[in-house]
């Protein structure tokens, strides 16, 4: 049964692109036949479970430290945005005027709505699209603004109390206006000193 499983695992790999769920599919069964060979091994070597073991122990160790160490948090911290969430949260809290988003976050939208959890009744009707008159229905669209919430910076230029979330290396567009700054991971948030 095992090794049907690994020929079947082979099988699937060949015939179909390799993904994440098709080398599940042969991991599992290596695993099983790696345990039964140090089984059969322990029966003829004595001592050989423990040290294959710590051995085995020890790989893990150093495969999770590599995968999810910081090489990988910083790599991961780029593409889902890290700090963007506290960051909405904190300008939502301390602003009542526009809020604007950097352009370079993509779907900054999502992450309003997980902040903000607008009911589709109050925004669904009055959704002005960036792009909106080629493919009414493609997903990688982005509204123009949700609530006070605006994706544009250019929609917050004219008002002097809009706050801004924007990329560390980003600066607001209203340079005369001091602001208030909070840094949240990637983020940073300019809230201005004096609101008119």
């Amino acid at each position: 049964l095992l090794f049907s499983w690994i020929i079947s695992s082979i099988f699937i790999g060949i015939i179909h692109p390799v993904n994440l769920t098709r080398i599940n599919l042969i991991f599992t069964p290596v695993l099983f036949c790696m345990i039964i060979c140090l089984i059969e091994f322990n029966k003829r070597i004595k001592y050989i479970m423990p040290v294959a073991l710590v051995t085995l122990f020890a790989a893990f160790i150093f495969f999770t430290l590599a995968y999810h160490g910081k090489t990988y948090q910083k790599r991961a911290d780029d593409v889902f945005n890290a700090g963007i969430i506290p960051a909405i949260e904190y300008a939502n809290e301390n602003s009542s005027s526009l809020i604007c988003i950097s352009e370079q976050t993509q779907f900054a939208y999502i992450y309003v709505l997980l902040v903000k959890k607008f009911h589709p009744s109050e925004y669904l009707d009055r959704i002005e699209w960036l792009l909106p008159s080629a493919y009414p229905l493609d997903p990688a669209r982005t509204p123009r603004a949700l609530g006070l919430f605006r994706f544009r910076i250019s929609d917050c230029i004219e008002d002097p109390g809009a706050a801004f979330v924007l990329k560390l290396k980003e600066t607001p567009p209203n340079l005369e206006i001091k602001y208030k700054t909070k840094k949240f991971i990637k983020y940073q948030v300019y809230l201005p000193k004096v609101t008119p």
